[in-house]
């Protein structure tokens, strides 16, 4: 309940123009590219308790809302500072930019940072990719750092992990049919969008825009790819037992060089 947040220590190795998680060269990492997702769980009606100074059984505890940031999904999508949630100021939309290794191999990763402020473990990933853990509760893990897919946050956790989304299959933004496609893709009038909105970009490719059925509303910018980030304990990932929201969030890929 109440007020909580993150504090972010930063290492004496920083120098202005090169940016570490830690006093390692290893945990360097893109400053513009850095993110905290601080998770929570709570039960209205403790809160009602509390409010109209009524005793609560504990044992009787059901968590309705999980949210990231103080936000569920899908306000966890909106940008920092939206007027409609003055106490809720920060977003929790991770934006990363696909990295080609081949031509840029010191390309830096971004640093995501979890807190977990709540009392129950939340298991947590994103869709299409590991991330590298390189710190646990404020240590630095140095070499016993470790690739993992699912990170369980404990109860007061914190982790630090560096995120890097390669470039893998080579999308190339401009070049068609940069995807080996096996049979016929489903044509657009073929296609449901729910209520009429998508974040596709109307092509299989990244970095590609194509033609999306009159009437559909499209988020995409530049044919940037998205993946849920959320909760695997699928409880969390709703709102009052009603999914889909609550503890997810998304992982933006923008095409190599970013979108113009």
């Amino acid at each position: 309940m109440g007020l909580y947040g993150a504090l972010v220590v930063r290492p004496a190795l920083n120098d202005g123009t090169h940016f570490y998680a830690y006093n390692d060269p290893s945990s360097e990492y893109d400053p513009s590219r850095e993110f905290i997702l601080i998770l929570h769980e709570f039960d209205p009606d403790l809160h009602k308790s509390v409010e109209r100074g009524r005793l609560y059984d504990v044992t009787r505890r059901h968590d309705r809302y999980w949210t990231i940031n103080g936000r569920s999904l899908p306000d966890t999508l909106n940008d920092n500072f939206i007027p409609w949630l003055p106490n809720q100021p920060y977003g929790a939309l991770v934006w990363v930019q696909a990295v080609d290794l081949e031509t840029n191999p010191n390309a830096l990763p971004a640093l995501i940072r979890y807190a977990n402020a709540g009392t129950v473990n939340h298991p947590f990933h994103p869709h299409g990719n590991h991330l590298r853990v390189i710190a646990q509760d404020g240590r630095f893990l140095g070499n016993a750092g470790y690739e993992t897919f699912t990170r369980t946050i404990a109860a007061g956790q914190t982790a630090d992990l560096l995120f890097r989304w390669v470039n893998v299959e080579n999308w190339t933004p401009g070049s068609a049919g940069s995807i080996e496609q096996v049979g016929q893709l489903p044509g657009i009038n073929d296609v449901i969008y729910k209520d009429g909105v998508t974040f596709y970009s109307g092509d299989p490719d990244l970095g590609q825009t194509g033609d999306l059925p009159v009437g559909v509303t499209t988020y995409n910018q530049c044919g940037e790819f998205y993946y849920p980030w959320h909760s695997h304990a699928l409880n969390e990932f709703q709102n009052f037992d009603e999914g889909f929201g609550g503890l997810a969030t998304l992982v933006r890929v923008d095409p190599p060089g970013g979108c113009p």
